[in-house]
């Protein structure tokens, strides 16, 4: 079964021996193991895989082009660079020296291609039954495959370039859904409504509405109908302020209206309290004098007969 994208890498051992720049051109250290699982944890990483060391495309295009291109691929987040061959250690090992790859490429060897086959990536090398792998390229984040790339011939998916655009159009998604985003909370903050978008296209989302009920309290602050939601829906309150504040006007002007009068029935309404309290006290100055004149009433004189 071939590796594809998704899946988790093997958790195999290679061989290889560590950079030192100090070493001694005539010495000849012994390879270690390079754990795939514990050092490429929490790491992105690119592994490439070769036929053989040595051999002429690997020599002067592979294995050179990932040189070339190497800040380029740390620029774009990669950690780790891997190159891998079914030769032993010391091989490996002598190959990176003459391409003097120092410490940018690691020189990893699989001797006995266990790791090629279990990614279903070899090749029958028809010389003595040696089992090689195919030139490929995988991309690793975290021990999660997230990019195959196999040539038959020459380097066109395994060599750093594609390994690249894979990175650039990444990173154009990431773009994409960030401006995707960005537009999602432009719309919550502009219409302040609950949003519910799964699209990936750049659009306005679509709105819904999720009603509930209100437990404000109703004053007479808003005689124009209950708020809900202070601060929900800012348009919305500033015209129900708007319209509770032209009512509260209206009924303070008609107040005012009733309760001011105009000079012209304010002097009648004057001269009529003027009449009637004249006439009033016309009345009681001649009840008064009628008083005055009127003589008692005296009973008439009687004789009481004796008996």
């Amino acid at each position: 079964m071939t590796v594809s994208v998704g899946d988790i890498l093997p958790q195999v051992s290679l061989k290889y021996v560590p950079y030192d720049p100090q070493r001694n051109p005539m010495a000849c250290p012994r390879p270690i193991d390079y754990n795939l699982a514990e050092e490429l944890k929490d790491k992105k990483a690119v592994i490439f895989a070769i036929p053989g060391a040595f051999t002429p495309t690997c020599s002067e295009k592979h294995v050179p082009e990932f040189l070339k291109k190497y800040d380029e691929l740390k620029k774009a987040g990669i950690d780790v660079i891997i190159c891998t061959a079914a030769n032993d250690g010391f091989v490996m090992d002598a190959f990176g020296q003459h391409l003097k790859v120092q410490d940018k490429i690691i020189m990893a060897s699989d001797g006995e291609s266990g790791f090629f086959q279990k990614l279903g990536l070899t090749m029958d090398s028809n010389v003595n039954g040696l089992v090689r792998s195919k030139r490929f390229a995988l991309v690793v984040d975290n021990l999660k495959v997230t990019y195959v790339g196999v040539d038959e011939k020459g380097v066109d998916k395994s060599g750093p370039e594609a390994v690249l655009k894979v990175f650039m159009q990444r990173s154009m998604e990431k773009e994409m859904q960030e401006q995707i985003e960005k537009e999602r909370k432009r719309v919550i903050s502009e219409a302040e409504w609950v949003l519910d978008t799964k699209d990936t296209t750049i659009q306005k989302p679509k709105i819904r509405i999720q009603v509930e009920p209100s437990f404000l309290p109703f004053t007479q602050d808003t005689t124009a109908g209950r708020k809900s939601f202070k601060s929900f829906n800012k348009s919305i309150e500033a015209s129900a302020d708007q319209e509770e504040k032209s009512q509260r006007l209206a009924r303070e002007e008609k107040a005012e209206e009733s309760s001011n009068l105009n000079d012209e029935e304010f002097g009648w309404q004057l001269q009529s309290i003027r009449s009637v309290s004249k006439k009033s006290s016309k009345k009681r100055k001649a009840d008064s004098d009628s008083a005055k004149t009127k003589k008692p009433k005296v009973a008439p004189n009687t004789f009481i007969k004796p008996e």
